[in-house]
């Protein structure tokens, strides 16, 4: 890239040159868009912008790009009981079907088959898509926590209140017997109830 000498830089004795693609970057106020920003993760750049681990479910249904899930009715009517009152979390082992109920319920939506909740939106937050953006020392409850709350805030704006978050693979983040991690999910999901 070239260099022009009108743009330099003193640090001590030495000079250092700056190319005009970052005197106009630093002049437009692009900080944002930084990762990291005195070796502290920067939540709102586009690395970790919310559509890198978060998908709206109920749009994929309604576009027919989520497979068919077939039964699932006792459970589905179940999780939707307790989403009526409150915060659901599902559990159960890797491959139980977790996630096809979530898409269930999208497709239930997306078809006009939920009940109270057809004007729903249902938004899935992947932890191990967050896991994968983020590093080992940066994956803290109170991190993850403020993900999840950058990507809720996101949602909002884009499609209002009626909006259903489902945490997606939480076992991925979450060791056996950390209490830290699930004291501060359950403050956090009082916090956002109904």
């Amino acid at each position: 890239m070239k260099r022009f000498s009108n743009h330099k830089q003193r640090s001590g004795n030495i000079s250092r040159w700056i190319p005009w693609a970052v005197v106009l970057s630093l002049g437009l106020g692009c900080t944002g868009s930084l990762d990291k920003i005195g070796g502290e993760i920067n939540p709102k750049s586009k690395k970790y912008h919310p559509s890198r681990y978060t998908q709206n479910v109920t749009e994929k249904a309604a576009a027919g790009e989520l497979p068919a899930i077939i039964g699932r009715e006792g459970e589905l009517l179940s999780m939707m009981a307790g989403l009526a009152t409150g915060n659901v979390i599902l559990l159960g082992g890797t491959g139980a079907g977790k996630t096809a109920l979530v898409h269930k319920l999208a497709q239930q939506i997306a078809g006009g088959r939920a009940g109270e909740f057809n004007d729903r939106t249902v938004v899935l937050i992947d932890l191990s898509r967050l896991k994968d953006l983020l590093d080992e020392k940066d994956l803290t409850p109170q991190r993850v926590l403020q993900f999840l709350e950058l990507a809720m805030e996101h949602w909002r704006q884009e499609r209002g209140d009626q909006t259903l978050f489902v945490v997606d693979e939480l076992q991925t983040i979450v060791a056996d017997g950390d209490t830290r991690f699930s004291n501060a999910l359950k403050a956090f999901l009082d916090k956002h109830r109904g």
